[in-house]
Parts: structure tokens; C-alpha cells; sequence
């Protein structure tokens, strides 16, 4: 109850901004939801990305969220997918919650198939292991020591070594890990695109029926997006 209204609030802001490829709205939009509503002191870290099949991109905002890390096939390396961030005069990229005047940056990445992309809350890289908290760096090189042809086995293995040494007793902080796995690159197909126009009236009925009186989904006023829908090689560029 202390959080549903919250949560509704959330809901609406990304039903407002789904059909968005730039996400510095959508996050910034978050922040001062969260900022109003929350109690004064409180703050969450969050990540929003989108994955583009037709062109293999990655985009994202970081909220004051631990660096998600890369696994490129091609090299056959792990990395951080944050590594330069451009300087800003205010405060960017800062949790929800502490200053509504916060910026946020949009990064992106080009993935190839077989690549991987790690999410983690930061009990992974608080826990304890072998006397010590594990760390940023410690997750890197223990990340290289896993075989990457087995990504489910990939994830049993971090929940293993985010139980602080097998002690459960200091396992007090939840822990989430998404990994994801780039399986091809897709195409939007011609029929995909003759029945859009359908799907959009389709969701917009669906929206005015809508007990929870969600909001139109606006589309991204650009040319990379409006272009993208009908030639690939708006969004390529």
C-alpha cells in the first residue's frame, strides 16, 4: 500500500514514453516522480535500455546504478559498458530521488550476436569473498574465469558468490541479476510494417478503455525514428 500509488505513477510514465528510442525523457521524468513522492533521505538506483535488432543497438541511462558489463564474442573480452562519460556542469546521472535538477546522459553500444550484457544490484559487488568485498574489479576477473557458452550457468555461479562467502547470515541485502543474450539481428518484415498503422489504433482503444486512464503514447518526433520505420538506413546512420 505504502508504494502501490507510486507504482502506478511509474506505469504511466513508461506507457507515456514507450515508443521513444531517447530515454533522457523518460528517466528524467521518473526522477522527479520519485523525488515528490518518496521520503526526504530515500533514493533508488535504476537502469532503462533498449535493445534495436534491425541495427544491433543498445541504448541506455544509468541512474547511479552499478556499470552493467559487456562480454564482446568478437574479442572474446569483458568490459564495462560505461567507460566515458561526457562531463557535465550540474549533477548527471545521480540516483532518483536526491536533486529533480539532475541530467541524465544517454549512452549506446553496438552488440553483435553471441554478445552478453550483465545487470546486477550492488549486493553482487558488496558481498564478501575470500575475507573482502568483491568489488567492481573482482566481478571483472571473476567474470573471465566463467565459460560464456553457458550463460544459465553463468548466473547460478554469481548467485553462489553473492551468498558473502556461503555465509548466509550476512546475506541481508536482495540481489537481482539479469544477463542477456544477443541470440541475431533482426528485420522488421513488410507485413510488420503495413499492419503498424492497425496495432496503433489497436493500442489506443485498448488506452481509452483503460480503467487505469493511461496516457497516449507519443511517438519520438525524429527523423531517426519516423525515417527507421520505413528505411533501415536512417536508423544505420
Amino acid at each position: 500500500e505504502q508504494v502501490s500509488d507510486y507504482a502506478l505513477d511509474l506505469k504511466r510514465t513508461m506507457h507515456k514514453y514507450i515508443n521513444h528510442i531517447d530515454q533522457k525523457l523518460l528517466v528524467y521524468d521518473i526522477n522527479i516522480q520519485f523525488s515528490k513522492t518518496i521520503q526526504q533521505g530515500r533514493f533508488a538506483t535504476a537502469l532503462a535500455l533498449t535493445y534495436f535488432s534491425p541495427t544491433g543497438e543498445l541504448t541506455y541511462c544509468n541512474a547511479g546504478h552499478p556499470s552493467p558489463i559487456l562480454y564482446k564474442h568478437a574479442t572474446k573480452t569483458w568490459q564495462f559498458l560505461e567507460n566515458n562519460l561526457a562531463e557535465e556542469e550540474t549533477f548527471a546521472n545521480l540516483p532518483f530521488g536526491i536533486s529533480v535538477d539532475t541530467v541524465y546522459q544517454q549512452c549506446s553500444s553496438y552488440l553483435e550476436a553471441e554478445d552478453l550484457i550483465l545487470l546486477y544490484t550492488d549486493s553482487l559487488i558488496e558481498a564478501m569473498h575470500n575475507g573482502k568485498q568483491l568489488g567492481l574489479q573482482g566481478l571483472l576477473h571473476h567474470l573471465k574465469t566463467l565459460d560464456v557458452n553457458a550463460p544459465d550457468e553463468i548466473v547460478k555461479n554469481l548467485r553462489t558468490l553473492a551468498k558473502s562467502d556461503g555465509d548466509q547470515s550476512s546475506y541481508a541485502d536482495d540481489c537481482t541479476i539479469l544477463l542477456f543474450s544477443i541470440t541475431a539481428k533482426g528485420k522488421i518484415s513488410i507485413r510488420q510494417k503495413l499492419f503498424a498503422p492497425w496495432f496503433i489504433l489497436k493500442g489506443l482503444v485498448a488506452m481509452l478503455w483503460s480503467k487505469e486512464k493511461l496516457p497516449m503514447p507519443t511517438p519520438e518526433w525524429s527523423l531517426r525514428n519516423l525515417g527507421g520505420y520505413f528505411f533501415h538506413w536512417f536508423n544505420k546512420k
